[in-house]
Order: structure tokens, then C-alpha cells, then sequence
């Protein structure tokens, strides 16, 4: 009990959601990186108000691909200090950033063919 309360489990939590942030932020200075010719002039004092923009998003989009992970990483179980149930939430929080950066990945190569953002438009398309 005196582990669960600790906050240990709380820490990597946090360092996981933490994480997940930094590469949903690098994604975006990638992509903004590969095609700033697009977006005209844009200063360091408007490129970082994108960042803090962006990060609203993330949060959204984080709290919408990890739920599944945050549920589980948030109940007051006492499994939680376990190593199977640390290794299987491990699991849960790489499947999503997995599909995620492939996802962000991916409209960086759609985005040189088109011009625009991957949309639900591209269903209709496939």
C-alpha cells in the first residue's frame, strides 16, 4: 500500500503523458521544418505562439489516443506494482504512440502531394 501511495506510479504516468507531448511537438517543428515555404513569413515570436497553440491540440488528441492507457494508469488498484501490469500498460501507451506517429508521419508525405492536412476526406479517397 505504502508504493501506491508513494506516487511512483503517478511519476511514470506523468513522464509517459510528458512524452507523449514532446513528440507530438516534434512532429509538428518536423513538419513545419519540411515545408515552411508554405507558410510564408512566420517569426520566432508566431512559430512558438503555433507551439503553444498546438499543445491545446495535443492535449485533445492525447487525451482521445491514450484513454484506454490513462484509465488504467489512474485506477487505485493494488496490481499496479506488479511487473506484468507495468509491462501491460507499457503496451498500452506504445500501440497508440506508435499509431499516432505514424499517423503525423504519414501527413507529413501526404501533405508534399496535396498541399492540405490529412482529413476524414481521405476514407472517401481510399
Amino acid at each position: 500500500m505504502k508504493k501506491l501511495l508513494s506516487g511512483g506510479h503517478y511519476k511514470i504516468f506523468l513522464a509517459r503523458i510528458l512524452f507523449a507531448f514532446i513528440l507530438f511537438t516534434l512532429t509538428r517543428i518536423l513538419f513545419f521544418i519540411f515545408f515552411h515555404e508554405h507558410f510564408g513569413e512566420i517569426g520566432f515570436g508566431d512559430f512558438m505562439l503555433i507551439i503553444f497553440y498546438g499543445l491545446r491540440f495535443d492535449l485533445s488528441a492525447i487525451i482521445v489516443f491514450y484513454s484506454i492507457f490513462i484509465f488504467f494508469s489512474i485506477i487505485p488498484f493494488h496490481l499496479k506494482s506488479k511487473r506484468i501490469y507495468q509491462t501491460m500498460l507499457l503496451v498500452i501507451f506504445i500501440i497508440p504512440t506508435a499509431i499516432a506517429m505514424a499517423g503525423n508521419l504519414l501527413d507529413c508525405v501526404y501533405f508534399g502531394f496535396t498541399l492540405s492536412r490529412t482529413t476524414a476526406d481521405i476514407f472517401n479517397v481510399i
